[in-house]
This record gives C-alpha cells, structure tokens and sequence, in this order.
C-alpha cells in the first residue's frame, strides 16, 4: 500500500509510514476496527493492532526525523468521519492506493478517521513555529547589531577624545603643524556633529595660523558651514580666502547657496580684507575724495607712487584726495593682528579738467614806493584763493573777499580760481617790492634817538660805547601806526661784558618828523611817552 500523506509505498503490516512517519490506520480512541472487513485473509483486526507495537519499534528512527508532526498528530488527534468524498479527492491528489482501501471503500465511510483531516493541522503549527523562529532570529540579529555599534561607537569616542586632547597640547603650545595632525585624527572618529564643529575649527585655526595651506582652510570651512549654516564667520573667512586666492568668481556662487535671508545681506555687504576704495577706478572730470574700507576693522596702508605697500607704507587714517589733473594710483593692503597681509588693491584714476579761466590781478609785479590796493577778479561761478609765499594756493588757502592792501618789503602772491566743481585755474603770480618813502629814513630816526640818549646820559656816547665795558645797541622791530601817524618801532638794549643784558627799553621815531618818544607796549599796540 501507499502512504496517504507523501505516498510512499509501505507494507502492510505496518501502521506508520517510514518515510513521513504519518499514521497509515488510525483506530480513533482506543476503538477497535471491528467494523473494516477486509477480503484479504493475511489482514485482520488483531495483526493490525500488533503491527502499530511492532511498528513503532522499526520506524523509531524515521519518526525522529519527523517528531513534531507525528506528536502533534498523536496528541492532537480526534475522532472523525471519514467522508467518501474526501477519500476520493486523497486518490486524485494522490498515487493509488492499496488495493485493500479500493475493494473496500464502501464500508469504511465513518468508522475510518480522515488521513487528509489530521495532516493539516500539523502543517499549520509548523508556519507558526517558523514564523516565531525568524522573528527571534531577526531579534537576535538586532541585539548583535546594536552590540557592535555601542562598541564601535564606545572606541571612536575613545579614541577622539585622545587625538582631540594631544591636539589641544600642541596647539596651546603653538606647534600647530603637530596640532593640525591630530585634530585630522580626531575627525576620523567624530560620533556626531558637535564633535566634528569643534574639531574642524580647532583645524581651521591651526592652518590659519600656519600660512601657505589656502586649500586646507578652504576644505575645512565648507565642512564647517555644511555642519553649521548658521554661522556667519564661516562665510566671511572663506570668502576672504576665495579673495586672496584669486578665487572671487566662487564668492557670488557661495552667497546665492546661503538660505538664511539675514546672513545673505550681511555678506552681500561684506568687504573681506582686501581694501575697497570708495570710488570707482576711471577717468574724472572735478577732484575726488576717495575712502578705503575693510572688514574686521583691519589696518590699512597704501603708497601714491606705485611701490608695493607694507607695514612701512602710509598708514591709512583720512580720505584720499585728489584735486588736480593728472594720473593716480592707489596700492593698498590690510594687515591683521597677526601680521598676515590681504591681497593687494591697485586702483588708477585720471583727472581731467574743463577748462577754468584764470584770475585777474589789477596790479603788475614791480618796486613801488607808495602802498597800492591790488583787486582780483574771475568767473561768476569761481572762488579765489591766494598765497604771500609764493606756495601753490589752493582751497584751504586764505579766500579772497576783498582788495589787499599791498604789504611793505618783498611779497610773491601766487592766486588761483576754483570753480563749483572745484576745478582750478592755472596758477597767477605777482611779485611786489614795496618800501614807502618818509621824511626821515631809518638810519636818520636812529641818529635823533641816540643824541637824545646820550643827551640825558643813557648813553655815554654816540657810539655805544661805555668805559666799563658795556655796549648799547638799536634793534629795528616795525613800522606802526600810532594815533594815525608812522613811527619806526626801536628796541634799545646794553649787554655788559660778560653778555647779559643789563637795560632794555622801547621806543618810538616819527617817520615824518623825527621826533623820539618812549614807546609803552600793550598787545599790539603803544602809547607814546616823553623822554626825559
């Protein structure tokens, strides 16, 4: 016969498969098979009964191999009826059955329990268990997994801690090659972000300090700024960097990624180290006042004259101005505190002015004797300016407002005209020697003084001279207006033999009559007293 579960052939005296291990009869709770009448005289009630002793012993090894379902089988298994139809359904499935079943299938019906009926319940319990294995599978997975992690977490944040701390030493003590190196280490093992901040930054610095390793730094601030966004100084350093690396096309790309509205204005603004001029570079008609700017509050210096700037160059503290025509150019640069320079600003501009007339002056250069009034004039829209040195006016110089009064002795006037673009004219000079003509000239004052003096015996003699060894000697001061009239203004001094001044005394000669007088000074002016 053949088994009903997997249809392997069996004997027929056996009662369970030795291949499934599946039961071939099954005699319901302890009820006996008095019912199954079988045609075949080597198969009866009793040999059936002893086979499943007999059986047990020989199939032992096959029904190991399947214990769970034969258990179940056993322990689980009910009475049932055993339907014509669902036996006919088992031979469709399954290979013929022995012959015995198909001679006798008419008188099996309900006595005879459902092979099909008690299989299917095993296999059921079987998905369950294997459902249950791979869940505790998948489990056990898991707590490995997770076991792993925590310990390569445990060693990464062990070994960060040891780099992150060497390098802190070095850097401290300033050996930022040395610090640089270890903070590298320490990144490898970074576990979350914070970590990675600090210790990027820390390289950062290090690399800053150290000079000459732009493409490091650069690296390590687009690190920190895809870490941090938030952090304006990121931006600002690098794009400091993208500007002395002849990298500025980068600058505009980094400012469009900024997302934060605030932050994007601000480094719109933002000058990096490079100075920038207030005007742009071209051509001009009117003077300019150019101011140089720079971030960081960084000083500035610059040269006029086209040498490179440094830290000897003209430190940057006011405006630039330019007034007159011609052709300029600024180099400039920013040092830090720690001595780094920017990159260098050069900035050319070229001044060319309309045409401005010059002024006029009413009075030639020449030798006069008499004081004469001297009138300039120029164009309705101009302002003058003069000088009495004969050095270059220009705004800053006295302004003329009204007629000068020409001044005794050698005089270079030099005069220009501004207009209201502050353009100026071509400089106009006049030189002037005036010496006004009095009745008595100055040696004659000084001769009418002195026989006065030595008449009253402050002086000895006409010459000076005293018998102790004293000298007395006349000192010219100026020519002033006392009520209305011109007198010579005359110090008179004696210096004794050793060189000390022993007198002194003020006075005042009439130009026009010769008449002497003690003269007492108050500020700038003097009052005139008699001589005794």
């Amino acid at each position: 016969m053949n088994c009903p579960k997997c249809g392997a052939k069996c004997e027929s005296d056996q009662s369970f498969c030795v291949v499934c291990g599946a039961p071939l009869y099954s005699n319901g709770d302890n009820e006996t098979v008095n019912n199954i009448d079988l045609n075949n005289d080597d198969l009866s009630a009793t040999r059936i009964v002893s086979g499943i002793s007999s059986d047990l012993n020989t199939t032992k090894t096959n029904i190991d191999l399947h214990k769970k379902d034969v258990m179940e089988t056993t322990i689980n298994r009910k009475p049932i009826d055993f339907e014509e139809n669902t036996f006919e359904e088992n031979e469709k499935k399954k290979e013929p059955q022995i012959s015995r079943f198909d001679n006798q299938k008419s008188r099996i019906k309900n006595d005879e329990p459902s092979y099909q009926s008690v299989n299917k319940k095993p296999k059921k319990k079987s998905k369950k268990n294997i459902i249950i294995l791979t869940i505790l599978g998948i489990l056990f997975a898991a707590v490995i997994v997770v076991s792993v992690v925590l310990f390569t977490r445990s060693k990464n944040e062990e070994k960060f801690n040891k780099y992150y701390k060497a390098g802190n030493d070095y850097y401290d003590a300033k050996n930022y090659a040395a610090a640089a190196t270890q903070y590298n280490s320490a990144s490898n093992h970074a576990i979350n972000n914070s970590e990675r901040v600090s210790v990027y930054e820390k390289l950062w610095h290090c690399y800053e300090y150290m000079g000459e390793y732009a493409d490091e730094e650069i690296s390590v601030l687009e690190k920190l700024i895809s870490l941090n966004p938030k952090e304006i100084s990121y931006y600002e350093a690098l794009i400091i960097l993208y500007q002395n690396n002849d990298m500025s096309d980068k600058i505009d790309k980094l400012i469009d990624s900024v997302e934060d509205y605030s932050i994007k204005e601000k480094l719109s603004n933002f000058d990096g180290t490079i100075p920038n001029p207030s005007v742009e570079t071209g051509t001009y008609s009117k003077p300019i006042e150019i101011s140089l700017h720079v971030s960081n509050n960084l000083d500035i210096y610059y040269t006029l004259d086209s040498s490179e700037p440094s830290e000897d160059s003209i430190k940057y503290s006011t405006p630039i101005k330019f007034e007159k025509q011609g052709t300029y150019t600024i180099k400039a640069i920013s040092i830090d505190s720690n001595g780094k320079s920017s990159k260098e600003l050069t900035a050319r501009y070229r001044l060319e002015f309309p045409t401005v007339n010059m002024p006029v002056v009413s009075i030639d250069s020449g030798v006069y004797d008499t004081q004469k009034k001297i009138t300039v004039t120029a164009d309705a829209d101009c302002k003058i300016y003069y000088t009495k040195d004969g050095s270059i006016p220009d705004s800053k110089s006295t302004e003329y407002t009204k007629e000068i009064k020409m001044p005794k002795g050698n005089t270079v006037f030099s005069f220009i005209a501004m207009n209201s673009e502050g353009i100026y004219s071509k400089v106009v000079t006049r030189v002037y020697d005036y010496e006004e003509v009095y009745e008595y000239s100055y040696d004659q004052a000084v001769s009418m003084l002195t026989t006065i003096l030595v008449k009253n015996k402050t002086m000895e003699n006409e010459y000076g001279e005293y018998k102790n060894g004293d000298v007395a000697y006349f000192t010219y001061k100026s020519i002033a207006k006392v009520e209305k009239k011109n007198y010579y203004i005359v110090s008179f001094s004696i210096e004794s033999d050793s060189g000390s001044i022993t007198k002194e005394d003020t006075y005042a000669i009439s130009c026009d009559t010769g008449a002497c007088f003690r003269a007492n000074v108050s500020g700038d002016s003097y009052s005139l007293v008699e001589i005794k």
